[in-house]
């Protein structure tokens, strides 16, 4: 994973749903850290998630191929 990389959210949780319908599913990584990263959705919300796909509480997520964003 790297800055600028899309990512889709995978919303698991009742509070990861209601944000995926507020702010959508796709998100810019914006930051990196050790355990988390952060992304940006393209309404302007930003979010802290952990960095490894199962120890998030409120998402999973997958990054998007370039393909795939254009869908």
């Amino acid at each position: 994973m790297e800055i600028g990389d899309t990512i889709k959210l995978i919303p698991k949780t009742r509070h990861g749903k209601n944000r995926v319908h507020q702010h959508g599913d796709i998100a810019e990584v914006i930051g990196i850290k050790e355990s988390m990263f952060s992304v940006k959705t393209p309404d302007g919300d930003w979010r802290w998630i952990d960095r490894w796909n199962d120890s998030d509480e409120h998402f999973s997520w997958k990054i998007m191929k370039k393909s795939e964003e254009l869908s």
